[in-house]
């Protein structure tokens, strides 16, 4: 059985009017858009360290928040930045998780995603997690590697500054998350 193609398609009131067929055009358009937004549903989880960070000393724990799952997630997107370079040293960032079902706190990453000061102004990372695919990627950085992509409801997950570039200012990270079953 073939996927339907996800699209952004409108509806017309024409297809939707009392005793109107379901014609297959309109099915047509309702798989397409439904399947658009399984396929690309983003809501969006992220901290940020604004104006000069490279002066914290380290390891910061639970910086900018923390964000609660409300049902069953899945992380399928990616994104660490620096938008102004330090003078020396590396932005090291890491995700905990402490699990609803009272399980130990861990670190998202096997290897935690880092930029390095001789990256530039404005490096990034952004990585598409259901392919494993870099989208963008600067030198002198390195790209995560996550434990899971899947997480529970009720897990709280918190950010840790656990490396600074040396006056460097404004930096993030952003995970694209979706409900998943």
């Amino acid at each position: 059985m073939a996927k339907v193609t996800p699209q952004i398609l409108d509806l017309f009131e024409e297809e939707l009017q009392g005793g109107a067929a379901a014609s297959e055009a309109t099915m047509q358009r309702v798989g397409a858009s439904v399947n658009f937004w399984n396929s690309f549903y983003e809501g969006q989880r992220g901290w940020f360290l604004n104006g000069p960070y490279g002066i914290l000393p380290t390891p910061q724990v639970g910086v900018d928040g923390a964000y609660g799952c409300i049902t069953k997630m899945q992380i399928y997107g990616f994104t660490m930045y620096n938008l102004v370079a330090g003078t020396s040293g590396e932005l090291e960032l890491d995700i905990q998780v402490k699990p609803a079902n009272g399980d130990p706190e861990y670190s998202l990453f096997t290897v935690r995603p880092k930029i390095a000061f001789n990256a530039g102004n404005k490096a990034r990372i952004i990585v598409n997690v259901l392919t494993n695919t870099i989208v963008a990627q600067d030198l002198n950085t390195t790209a995560p590697t996550f434990v899971t992509t899947e997480l529970q409801a009720g897990d709280l997950l918190t950010m840790n500054l656990v490396g600074v570039q040396l006056n460097a200012e404004s930096c993030g990270l952003v995970l694209a998350l979706r409900p998943t079953t």
